[in-house]
């Protein structure tokens, strides 16, 4: 933009620019702005500041013009300043679309610090998916029971090759088992992570995905089994195999779209507002530290699992059977 931002005819030209805070290498540009915890300082909101980039490619900066141009008599200096602003400052906006904070405050809650944040402050240029930040343990209720109704997935994420198998740290085949109430609530009934080599691998798919189905005929909920699709032929090709294991269940392949932390946001917005709960079980342990840990643990696995299921149970097709009563 410096190399467009000249004229001719007398007026000043400048750069003017506006953008959402996300860490980076425009919240470091911006560092003397932000406070350590990560939202704008506004006792130095709107302070000019003079910028002169060195050989090296570093930026010297200067509290004036002055001891700018002393220290760089050659280099002459550019000045900066960031003024904060909130969507609470685009009164036309929030009167054109009132809705509009309910979106933000609808958001993950990395989401939500960033494009909302505090309402005088701004959103939080610090802020990143981080332990108890994607998902946070103490989002989720343990209960005893579920109610009668929904539908039912189990979700795998296999990981479960002989290569694989061979490595120091070999990843997990994990499946998750979740429940969607007509009312929105989703229940985790069970959680699986394991290392099978891939024939242990295929009997444990084929009898737990029966013994689901069974289960769930005899309650009347519909249940269905889903799995995630590698790309190319070769996924295809296994999930096509995969579904003739199953013959007579509802059992297909997804192929993921987006990454895993963007696929995780819809389940981890719904485990904030307290709409996620776990079927007391042995498991529980393990997937509440699972989860509170992503993105920092080696492997993610059952938050693959998890994710996968809650957006298969909450894609268009089955936004109808959420009253299935059998």
């Amino acid at each position: 933009m410096f190399s467009r931002n000249r004229s001719t005819c007398g007026v000043r030209p400048y750069v003017r620019a506006t953008c959402n805070p996300e860490p980076g290498w425009l919240a470091d540009f911006l560092s003397w702005w932000i406070a350590e915890d990560g939202y704008a300082d506004l006792s130095r909101a709107g302070q000019l500041r003079w910028m002169v980039r060195l050989e090296n490619d570093q930026i010297a900066w200067h509290d004036t013009e002055y001891e700018a141009r002393e220290a760089h008599p050659d280099n002459p200096p550019k000045s900066v300043t960031f003024i904060p602003a909130t969507v609470f400052d685009n009164q036309e906006l929030l009167r054109r679309d009132p809705g509009y904070v309910a979106n933000l405050k609808a958001l993950s809650y990395v989401d939500r610090e960033r494009l909302l944040g505090d309402a005088q402050r701004g959103g939080n240029w610090k802020i990143k998916p981080s332990a108890g930040k994607v998902f946070n343990r103490n989002w989720f209720a343990i209960v005893d029971a579920v109610p009668a109704g929904g539908i039912v997935v189990r979700f795998w994420d296999f990981a479960a090759t002989e290569k694989e198998l061979n490595k120091p740290d070999p990843d997990y085949t994990a499946s998750v088992l979740m429940l969607l109430q007509p009312d929105g609530r989703i229940y985790i009934l069970d959680v699986t992570e394991e290392r099978l080599a891939p024939a242990e691998l295929e009997r444990t798919f084929v009898n737990r995905s029966r013994q689901d189905a069974a289960r769930f005929a005899s309650e009347k909920r519909r249940y269905s089994v889903r799995w995630e699709q590698e790309g190319g032929s070769s996924g295809k090709r296994e999930s096509w195999r995969m579904v003739t294991l199953l013959a007579g269940l509802d059992a297909r392949g997804i192929h993921p779209q987006n990454d895993k932390l963007v696929r995780a946001k819809p389940l981890a917005v719904q485990s904030e507002a307290g709409n996620v709960y776990l079927l007391a079980a042995p498991w529980n342990e393990r997937f509440l530290e699972h989860m509170h840990g992503q993105p920092e643990l080696p492997h993610d696995d059952i938050m693959d699992a998890a994710s996968g299921a809650f957006l298969d149970l909450t894609s268009a097709r089955n936004l109808q059977a959420r009253s299935y009563q059998g």
